[in-house]
């Protein structure tokens, strides 16, 4: 008598990442974040030619993150309430609208205030698409999504400061907004068939400005993003300090070795921890720091950019995916806006922070003293991580 042998199950194939909806929304942000990564490098440089210090060079680098940051605990509650494609919209809008507008700067006060309406943009834009892809992502491979989607802004940061600087010296200021705002409008007309889903319990949720379970990890990343504030702003000061023709270059590096790791990063933190990769990022964006104060041409600061970037890569995308993990859906975009809001208090606190110290410690002081920042986030991780699931 043959006795039946039962065939072990299929395994089951992984769940789909790359749909309609979360390509689009990956496009889009890329066109829109090159918009924006058209401008970092030369937006100091235009301030300077607007009569800046240095110190205030820091300030209008400083007060886009301001702008985003009045906004963004809102924009994650509408994020919450089913808005989302809106916000991806009139983001995108003044994204483009913004970029024109500094044609127009007559002066340093002008400047400020189209740096700060423009900040609003960052604050809708960002805070929707993080709040989409996290919606579309299979949970089991919400790292991995998530570094996927990140790509989008990595790969714009890879070609828009270097294109930037091309622009620059081949159309000078008035050719190189009109560029930015043109592609800010690509992005717009891409955004524009994203279908998001709607959750009709979703406008019973309370308004919150932050939600405690992203507190710890939003000041992880604070820690990095403070030494943000100082490198967008002083990076390109000091590259022309040091002989380097072209500083999109260093921003180039970053964006390659973020681009190199990210997806890596995202896929291994799902498999070992979010912890196994945001520890060694830390670590990696310190070494960067440290190779930046020290370079004394374009082979260090290259090394500077490579390691600072790796670190990023890492750090990112186990963030966000380990926020997303310990909130319910319902408050998923609050949680991402809490998030994001410490990536914009960074950037606007070390670039305003390091702008006040420069003038006693240098541009290479910059950099060292901004290196204690994730020194300290690696410090807290390794002491309080585990306390927060870490």
């Amino acid at each position: 008598m043959k006795v039946a042998v039962q065939e072990p199950p299929a395994p089951t194939p992984p769940e789909r990442i790359f749909t309609r909806d979360f390509t689009l929304t990956c496009l889009s942000c890329f066109f829109l974040f090159g918009s924006f990564n058209l401008l970092l490098p030369t937006i100091p440089l235009y301030a300077v030619q607007l009569g800046a210090s240095e110190a205030q060079t820091g300030l209008v680098v400083g007060i886009f993150a301001f702008g985003s940051l009045l906004l963004r605990p809102f924009m994650g509650y509408l994020a919450d309430r089913g808005s989302s494609k809106a916000m991806l919209l009139v983001g995108a809008a003044i994204f483009a609208v913004s970029s024109l507008s500094y044609l127009g700067a007559s002066g340093l006060l002008v400047l400020l205030a189209l740096r700060t309406f423009h900040g609003t943009g960052m604050s809708m834009y960002p805070t929707a698409a993080n709040a989409i892809v996290a919606e579309l992502a299979p949970p089991r491979r919400r790292g991995e999504a998530m570094g996927f989607y990140g790509l989008s802004y990595t790969m714009s940061m890879a070609l828009g400061p270097a294109l930037g600087m091309a622009l620059l010296r081949g159309l000078d200021f008035p050719g190189l907004f009109t560029v930015s705002a043109l592609t800010a409008v690509v992005g717009f007309a891409l955004a524009l068939p994203i279908a998001t889903r709607r959750d009709p319990g979703l406008p019973g949720i309370p308004f919150r400005f932050y939600v405690p379970e992203a507190l710890f990890p939003a000041a992880i990343l604070f820690t990095y993003c403070f030494t943000f504030g100082a490198v967008g702003t002083y990076v390109p000061l000091f590259a022309v300090q040091q002989g380097v023709g072209n500083p999109g270059l260093f921003f180039t590096a970053y964006a390659l070795s973020v681009l190199a790791i990210r997806t890596l990063a995202g896929r291994l933190s799902d498999r070992r921890g979010r912890a196994a990769v945001i520890v060694p990022g830390l670590a990696l964006v310190v070494l960067g720091l440290a190779a930046t104060a020290a370079s004394t041409g374009l082979g260090t600061l290259l090394l500077g950019g490579v390691a600072y970037g790796l670190g990023f890569g890492m750090i990112h995308p186990a963030l966000i995916a380990f926020t997303v993990d310990r909130t319910s859906s319902r408050e998923r975009g609050t949680a991402l806006a809490t998030l994001s809001s410490a990536f914009e208090l960074g950037i606007a606190l070390g670039a305003w922070v390091m702008g006040g110290l420069v003038a006693w410690v240098g541009l290479r002081g910059t950099f060292w003293l901004s290196a204690l920042f994730p020194l300290a986030g690696l410090i807290a991780l390794l002491v309080r991580g585990r306390r927060w699931g870490l």
